[in-house]
């Protein structure tokens, strides 16, 4: 297994998030289970979704700090493919 970590990065408005979406819309399509996590103080288009400006979205957790993936995972019964984080550098302690 080669694991992946990609960031996007680029001004307000420059398709992070989008592209983001497509990529789990991808993997979706292949099979993949996706867990998707959004920053708590993100509230612009949803409470429990990550959206684009183009209305695109996916359900997400949303979480204050970085721990709360690790757990959220582990009580998970699933096997994740993928975590996807949109805004990471809203969560406290991501680095």
């Amino acid at each position: 297994m080669n694991p992946k970590f990609v960031i996007y990065t680029g001004p307000m408005f420059g398709s992070k998030t989008t592209r983001l979406l497509a990529d789990v819309d991808r993997l979706k399509y292949k099979g993949k289970k996706v867990i998707a996590f959004k920053p708590n103080i993100d509230k612009r288009y949803s409470n429990t979704k990550i959206s684009s400006h183009s209305g695109r979205s996916i359900d997400a957790f949303c979480i204050s700090n970085a721990e709360e993936i690790y757990s959220i995972i582990e009580e998970s019964n699933d096997t994740i493919d993928t975590i996807a984080v949109d805004e990471a550098f809203m969560i406290n302690n991501i680095d």
